[in-house]
């Protein structure tokens, strides 16, 4: 065949490659790969994947091709047979007229490309493929088959590196001719690059064409020198053993392939490519024999059985199962590779166990799979194996810090794979994690308090640095070079895994091969796949991937010169979306992470900084060098370059910080991370960064009220305290130290009490820093907590080896003595001190003496006694005794001063047997009864008294009482909080049976102190001042009186008006899609206000809340037709708008008092269907709105934000679209739902109301309504989650179960009208606990007015009633909502009667008109209420002082005054207000009056009915208002 093919001509027609090929193939052409003379490959589309199709192209006479074609059968049918072949044949041919087509699968590599391609293939590696290739030949061989042409490019590759030789030859000529080059070229050089595979007998000379026949069948030593080729081809990375003209000169002995093969470093591998290319063809091994003799000196004895048959297990898995497989033999595949036993021996049952495994892990697969279905469908679904990066594992870190028996990382590689060997399956993934474990990562500059010292040392104050942050590897470390094999294997499966379990396994297994291999495979291999698993949609799989990255990356500490700036081009740009990441267990594992990632990029740019040293980088960036610089001066700018190259480092890692711990998205927890590893984040920063960038953003996390962050704090502190410097520890750090000795949790004040040990051990303290920090510490001596005390003890000893024996015993020695029973050996000793202390007071009277050692008499008395050292010896009876005869003084004077009010006396019991102290302990007691009787007098005695300075934010109160509440030199840098008396609120003075403000300095609850009311609530003081505050939850205010003192920083005339109700608002949107919610829905906690006072806190605030004066900052015309509803974000930063018009357009909120021509930022277009109302998810930017049509839509609002405030800097558009046909009429009403943040109830026009899961977009429950009900108009729910009201078209008035789901209570409204507008009544905050849980809701019905209804049992509690402006008469007494229904009928003998009153069929033909009245509703706390409607007003309603309601804004109508006043009356024991006028009318107004009078209105009034009312927050908090009119206006 091949001579007869040969003397056919060329003929190049690609136009008909498929030309041909029957249609039923359905084969298209996507490429041509080869062009060859006697065959074209090319590259096709085919319904199950790509084909690789080589065509023949017929010419000339008639060729009969049949016995090719029964050869192509016959080879194909003898390796059908083969198990797991290695060896892939055509697997369709197909003969036309003009052509011949032989078929096979497409695969992307051939052994030439995958050398040129990354990564770059290992020696190992080579040495796999190489093995392969032998076992291919061999498996061909023992059929009897022989390839003849084996090359590169016959040899295939999968992404696991398994290997398939191809393209078997058997139509090819087995002899060609020496001399004449053209049947070489036509039949074996399809590339045309002269590459000769062919063995030396293959070619014959001129005359010799009868010694060997055409048909004359291949041998096998021929394809061994094809083998030995390939091989050589493989270890020299691509560079070929012969070309043709070579080839035929080493037939004739004429050259020498031993010099181009020295090039390969190992021995073995040269001697066998040698044997197998000798020219004398009978002295070849067969392949099976070469795999024996070198199968320990070339080929690894792991490869076979083990290895091989692993990956003859893994190829027909699904990537699931491979994962697994992996798993469960990964200890055994380590042993393998580190085993040098003979293969005999290491694997003899390696075939059976690993199918044994197989088998196993089938059956556990599919078991888990069905129960992780069921799971799933109950909701039970808990992941297996450990969280990285969870709260859980983050705190057992923290307890291991100082437990040798749980550190792992110090130890070397080899104890890791001992721990390895002894594994069992289940145990492997957690031990892999646990490995590299925070604090103890043996590759990284480990920071502890016993190393500070010497680290300290090492600092260069030129550059800022600490030297090096990577520690030696340790130089029996364990390698194994077979390890990368199954890191390919895990890489080349990774991606395609569908549970997000296994997925997380395969990047734990790659961290735990990642310990085997070299730097190289590292960066090439294992990280590009680690950094794409950051963007997986399961959590687990993205923290599991960033520990990865964080734990590899430190390993490699040699890396070529084009990956030195690998950090700031690569590794931190993809990691620059992890702070925004959805899930806090993602950002948790970042933040603890982060210490570790910047000592490990400041360690790679040393590297590169030292390879620029060496002039590596220097030959990359340019091809020449000056010769006119200087050696110096060139290493000089190399040195500036390095530490620009630090600077810009260390800002993009402070820039990380500060979103993590300062964005919008942080948390306790994410805090208390990053505090973990602080030491080594101070470490990268340098003295001078870590004062500037990490230091100031510290202090905030102590205005979150979480204690364990608090403690974490004060315990981290001290390595921070080391980096700073002694200045900066005094005059910033020292202050929140000292406010941390009086924090009501105990490891607080523990842990900082630790921290001023070591600092006075280091010798932080000069003198009178420490006698100071003594004077705040010695009190708590007699705490009642053992653990307090000993801490104390350690300070206290330290501070006395610190100041030497004589300042001990001047200074340290009266203040200590009045509680030491005995004299202690030596104060520096803290088993003597301990031994020598007296047993503590109880907590009752140790809380009791600091509540009351306020008096300012008493503390001049006790600076005496600190002063005078011949008087500190008689501190405790002096204070017990003198301290409560002043009291009987003060008692005394009080009572004079309150003369004809209420006289309280304390008598002070007395009991035989009683010692001083213990009637001391009883007089304190009356001291407390005294100033729990009378505080509210001495507020207002003195507006400065210390009450108020106690909750300063720079004062602390201290244990006891000595220099503490009055602090005469504030500490500098400390932001100064003071307190003032709300006068403008106060309202009516307190009477006599107010209940007293109580004063608790430890900020212990009120039950667990018996002075207090048990009965009363308190609030955290800390909740309520604005940012930037510096309280940590030491204080509460508890049962308060009637006044409120505010607390202002650096308090100004303008702030103080809207001061209180900033801070009652500072956390909560209302907008008129929550006003049946009214509280903003991530608050938690069903009874507390809006800003976190409890209820009965509110009600010691008058008068206290917002109050608008109607003064317009903003007029947004931008939408053509009525604006129906406005919803607000969580933040405050952007406000939406609904609208007829088909629009909803986003308006950035933080521009509306800067811009001069405000403008919507984004619009989103519906197409033709209005827009009926709207709202937004809290805690994220989707906003989900209703249309006409009955569709849902919801979408995201992508903006960017950049600064420490996270300011939105552009709105960059709208994302996530999705659309959702309801299918029930139009989307009438939106209300986010109490009980979580992703579902929304909606009612629809055809009766129904749903919930909606705005995650799976689909309805959780579905209620229906009767149709003679009406569909439901509105929606309000209850801030318990339990129940929500309707109200429908139809006057219809239902109380909901949402926990059963039926309806517990429905009546009609008193006349028949639609119910225009509900929400929620927020309780007042005196109400008792009972009372606020009742389902309260306003109701805008009926004409001009507003009812408060108890929907649970159907009564009216109060009526707002609106003046008429449009009648001659007055209004009538009764309101609507207390009119009786029309009596029933009582004949029923027409049937269309009754039909028409159950279904109002009349309405069809004749709607009723619609009532003027209110259309929109904000609730404000307290109970108040703002209110819009058809007469363009808004009116603020005060629910306990109904008189002091007013008029925001409206238009002035001429002969109608606007001085209107509200009176109160009462109807059927309903409490009514009525709005009224002062003179009567003198003209008639109608509508068209009112409407003309609005159009020239100079205040800017709506023109037309308002509809919706929402408020914002920015500096003060403004007022929305949206009408009929398309306008949007902003008050204040």
């Amino acid at each position: 065949m091949g001579n007869k093919i040969a003397r056919t001509t060329q003929v190049s027609a690609s136009e008909y490659y498929l030309h041909d090929l029957p249609s039923t193939y359905n084969l298209v052409l996507k490429e041509v790969l080869g062009r060859g003379r006697f065959l074209k490959s090319i590259q096709c589309k085919h319904d199950e994947g790509l084909v690789l199709v080589k065509v023949y192209f017929k010419r000339g006479d008639f060729l009969d091709l049949s016995h090719y074609e029964r050869s192509l059968s016959q080879i194909k049918g003898i390796f059908s047979s083969i198990p797991h072949p290695h060896v892939w044949p055509f697997q369709f041919w197909l003969e036309t007229d003009k052509a011949a087509y032989l078929l096979r699968q497409h695969f992307f590599h051939n052994l030439h490309d995958r050398l040129s391609t990354r990564p770059f293939l290992s020696f190992v590696e080579k040495k796999w493929l190489a093995f392969q290739l032998l076992e291919a030949v061999k498996q061909s061989h023992q059929k009897g088959v022989c390839h003849g042409d084996i090359k590169c490019e016959n040899v295939l590759i999968t992404s696991s590196n398994w290997l398939y030789l191809a393209d078997f030859a058997s139509f090819k000529p087995t002899y060609i001719p020496y001399d004449d080059p053209s049947d070489f070229s036509y039949f074996f050089d399809t590339v045309g690059r002269r590459l000769c595979y062919l063995a030396p007998e293959r070619f014959y000379e001129h005359g010799e064409e009868l010694q060997v026949a055409q048909e004359t069948p291949l041998k096998s030593y021929m394809d061994i020198f094809a083998v030995g080729c390939v091989i050589a081809e493989l270890f020299l990375e691509g560079q070929p053993l012969f070309e043709l003209s070579q080839l035929l000169a080493y037939r004739r002995g004429q050259y020498d392939p031993c010099q181009h093969l020295e090039k390969i470093p190992d021995l073995g591998i040269r001697k066998m490519i040698l044997h197998m290319v000798q020219l004398e063809p009978e002295s070849r091994f067969s392949a099976e024999r070469y795999l024996k003799e070198y199968a320990e000196v070339v080929i690894p004895t792991y490869f076979s059985p083990f290895l091989h048959n692993f990956y003859q297990c893994w190829s027909p898995l699904h990537s699931d199962m491979r994962i697994l497989l992996c798993q469960s033999v990964f200890p055994e595949i380590l042993k393998q590779m580190m085993n040098k036993k003979s293969s005999d021996e290491a694997g003899v049952n390696s075939g059976e166990f690993l199918e044994e495994v197989v088998a196993k892990e089938s059956v556990s697969f599919m078991g888990d799979s069905l129960m992780r279905r069921q799971n799933i469908d109950k909701g039970l679904v808990h992941d297996h194996y450990e969280l990285l990066g969870d709260i859980n594992s983050l705190l057992r870190d923290a307890k291991k810090v100082n437990n040798p028996s749980h550190v792992t990382g110090n130890a070397h590689n080899s104890t890791f794979t001992e721990n390895l060997k002894k594994l069992q399956t289940g145990k492997l993934l957690q031990t892999i994690s646990s490995a590299f474990r925070g604090n103890d990562h043996p590759f990284l500059k480990s920071i502890n308090m016993n190393d500070l010292n010497s680290l300290m040392s090492q600092y260069d104050s030129q550059s800022d640095t600490f030297g090096m942050p990577f520690l030696p590897l340790p130089k029996d470390r364990m390698r194994c070079e077979g390890m990368v094999l199954i890191t390919s294997l895990l890489c080349s499966c990774i991606r395609n895994v569908k549970l997000p379990h296994l997925r997380r396994a395969a990047v734990l297994l790659l961290k735990a091969s990642a310990l085997y291999i070299d730097d190289e495979d590292r960066l090439q291999r294992v990280i590009p796949y680690v950094i794409a698993m950051l963007s997986d949609p399961a959590a687990i799989v993205r923290c599991a991937a960033l520990e990865t990255l964080c734990d590899i990356l430190p390993l490699v500490r040699d890396f070529p010169p084009s990956d030195a700036k690998i950090f700031p081009e690569y590794i931190l740009p993809m990691l620059s979306m992890l702070p925004d990441d959805p899930e806090e267990s993602v950002r948790i594992c970042y933040a603890s992470n982060i210490a570790k990632l910047a000592l490990t990029a400041h360690g790679f740019l040393i590297r590169s900084i030292s390879l620029s040293e060496a002039g590596v980088l220097d030959e990359l960036n340019s091809q020449q060098k000056p010769l006119t610089s200087s050696t110096r001066t060139s290493r000089r700018m190399k040195r500036i370059n390095g530490d620009a190259q630090l600077l810009q480092l260390r800002k993009s890692i402070a820039e990380v910080v500060q979103e993590l711990v300062m964005g919008p998205k942080q948390t306790p927890n994410i805090r208390r991370a990053l505090l973990q590893d602080i030491g080594k984040l101070c470490c990268f920063f340098g003295v001078r960064q870590s004062n500037d960038s990490l230091l100031p953003i510290l202090p905030a996390f102590l205005n979150d009220q979480d204690e364990q962050l608090r403690t974490v704090f004060y315990e981290k502190i001290v390595y921070v305290c080391f980096f700073v410097g002694q200045r900066s520890v005094e005059e910033y750090l020292l202050p929140y130290i000292e406010q941390a000795l009086s924090d009501m949790i105990e490891a607080v004040t523990v842990k900082a009490l630790e921290c001023l040990t070591i600092l006075c051990k280091s010798g932080f303290f000069r003198k009178r820093i420490l006698l100071q920090m003594i004077d705040r510490a010695f009190p708590l001596l007699c705490y009642p907590s053992e653990w307090v005390r000993r801490s104390v003890v350690s300070f206290i000893a330290a501070s006395s080896e610190s100041l030497g024996a004589v300042d001990s015993y001047v200074f340290l020695a009266p203040v200590i003595q009045p509680f030491l029973h005995r004299q202690p050996v030596s104060l520096a000793s803290e088993k003597a001190l301990m031994s020598c202390l007296k047993p503590p007071v109880s907590g009752q009277v140790f809380y009791e003496v600091l509540e009351n050692s306020m008096s300012s008499d008493m503390l001049e008395r006790q600076r005496k006694i600190w002063y005078n050292s011949s008087q500190s010896r008689l501190w405790e009876k002096d204070l017990l005794k003198k301290g409560t005869d002043e009291l009987d003084s003060l008692k005394n004077w009080t009572d004079k001063q309150q003369g004809l009010g209420v006289q309280q006396t304390v008598g002070t019991f007395q009991l035989p047997g009683l010692t001083d102290c213990d009637k001391a302990e009883a007089k304190l007691r009356d001291m407390g009864a005294f100033m729990h009787n009378d505080s509210s007098t001495t507020v207002h005695r003195d507006t400065q008294c210390p009450e108020k300075l106690q909750f300063s934010g720079f004062m602390s109160p201290h244990f006891s009482g000595l220099n503490s509440l009055t602090y005469e030199k504030p500490a500098e840098g400390i932001p100064l909080y003071s307190f003032n008396v709300d006068r403008q609120g106060m309202g009516i003075p307190p009477a006599a049976s107010d209940p007293p403000l109580q004063m608790n300095s430890l900020g212990v609850s009120s039950s667990a102190m018996p002075l207090v009311n048990p009965l009363s609530e308190s609030f955290n003081l800390a909740s309520s001042v604005p940012a930037p505050k510096l309280l940590s939850g030491s204080f509460s205010i508890s049962n308060g009186s009637k006044q409120f003192h505010q607390v202002v920083h650096e308090p100004d005339a303008l702030e103080n008006e809207s001061t209180i109700f900033n801070s009652t608002f500072q956390d909560v949107g209302l907008s008129s899609n929550i006003k049946g919610t009214s509280i903003a829905p991530e608050d938690a906690n069903a009874q507390t206000d809006l800003s976190g006072f409890s209820s009965s806190d509110r009600a010691t605030i008058p008068d206290s809340g917002w109050r608008p004066r109607g003064v317009l900052v903003a007029h947004l015309l931008e939408h053509r037709s009525a604006v129906n509803d406005i919803a607000t974000s969580a933040d405050h930063s952007f406000f939406v708008s609904a609208s007829d018009d088909s629009t909803v357009k986003i308006w950035d909120s933080r521009k509306l008092e800067k811009d001069i021509s405000f403008r919507s930022k984004l619009t989103y277009h519906l197409e033709g269907s209005r827009v009926l109302c709207a709202t937004m998810l809290p805690g994220s930017t989707q906003v989900i709105i209703g249309a006409s049509d009955g569709f849902i839509h919801m979408f995201s609002v992508d903006h960017i934000s950049r600064g420490l405030g996270n300011v939105v800097e552009k709105y960059s558009g709208i994302a996530n679209i999705t659309k959702k046909d309801i299918k029930e009429g139009a989307i009438l009403s939106l209300l986010n739902c109490p009980v979580d943040n992703y579902t929304i109830m909606y009612g629809t026009q055809n009766c129904g109301i749903h919930l909606l899961d705005t995650r799976s977009n689909s309805n959780t429950w579905t209620l229906k309504a009767t149709p003679e009900e009406g569909y439901a108009s509105c929606l309000a729910s209850g801030p318990c989650s339990n129940w929500f009201v309707s109200g429908s078209s139809r006057g219809v008035i239902t109380l909901w179960d949402l926990r059963f789901l039926v309806p517990v209570n429905s009546w009609q409204y008193s006349l028949a009208c639609p119910i225009e507008k509900m929400c929620l009544f927020l309780s007042p905050s005196n109400a008792s606990l009972s009372s606020a849980d009742r389902p309260l809701v306003y109701v805008a019905a009926g004409c001009n007015e507003v009812s408060l209804w108890n929907a649970e049992n159907a009564i009216c509690h109060q009526v707002l009633r609106m003046a008429n402006y449009n009648s001659d008469a007055e209004m009538s007494d009764l309101p609507w909502a207390l009119a009786r229904p029309l009596s029933k009928p009582h004949s029923q003998s027409d049937v269309r009667q009754n039909v028409n009153r159950k279904y109002r069929v009349d309405e069809l033909n004749e709607p009723p008109p619609r009532l003027r009245g209110i259309r929109s509703l904000l609730p404000l706390p307290g109970g108040d209420l703002l209110t819009g409607g058809t007469d363009l007003k808004i009116r603020r309603w005060d629910h306990y002082s109904p008189d002091k309601s007013y008029c925001i804004c409206g238009p002035n109508l001429k002969g109608v005054g606007n001085d209107d006043f509200y009176e109160t009356k009462s109807s059927f024991g309903v409490q009514v207000v009525q709005e009224t006028k002062r003179r009567p009318l003198t003209i008639k107004l109608t509508a068209k009056a009112i409407l003309a009078a609005a159009a020239t209105d100079s205040a800017g009034c709506h023109r037309d009915s308002i509809v919706s009312l929402a408020s914002i927050k920015l500096n003060q908090r403004l007022l929305l208002s949206s009408g009929r009119d398309g306008a949007i206006k902003v008050w204040k």
